[in-house]
């Protein structure tokens, strides 16, 4: 693999694409990450699940907001980062909030690799937004450093809680 092979995508710093090539095309990028190459599945250890984690989120006050996209994070003692959806009833019928739903999980998916690593996050999305995998990801991109910035200064209390 040359160095040409590797196009840094401006994203965070050590992430690479690496270009597989066969008779000078390409055929396709994969993620590579300090020379590891990144999975971009989303475990069942990387979600919120309980109502006690998402409670634990909205006491600590650490959000940031735009038109499409509500983030809430606290920081966590477990390294990598973790979501949690919240998707009320006035963003329509059930199909609705399930399209909500699927497109908020497959936009933190896609970039888990980039948002600050640590952190809890609770995505809430707007009633106006529409459900974009592209839109709620640069939302995710956009915010999550702020929120991080904010919620890092806080306080997480004691060991126990985790």
């Amino acid at each position: 693999m040359s160095p040409a092979d590797l196009e840094n995508p401006g994203g965070a710093p050590g992430l690479c694409l690496r270009v597989l090539r066969w008779h000078g095309r390409c055929l396709a990028k994969e993620a590579v990450f300090n020379k590891k190459k990144l999975r971009y599945t989303l475990r069942p250890d990387r979600r919120l699940k309980k109502k006690v984690e998402f409670d634990r989120v909205y006491a600590v006050a650490c959000r940031a907001a735009d038109p499409h996209l509500v983030l809430y994070a606290r920081t966590n003692r477990l390294g990598p980062a973790r979501m949690g959806l919240s998707v009320g009833k006035k963003m329509g019928p059930a199909a609705k909030r399930n399209r909500y739903k699927r497109t908020l999980r497959e936009a933190f998916r896609l970039t888990q690799h980039e948002l600050p690593a640590g952190l809890d996050y609770v995505l809430i999305p707007r009633p106006k937004a529409i459900p974009s995998t592209k839109l709620f990801s640069g939302s995710l991109r956009r915010l999550a450093p702020k929120v991080a910035r904010r919620c890092k200064l806080k306080p997480i209390g004691d060991e126990s809680e985790i």
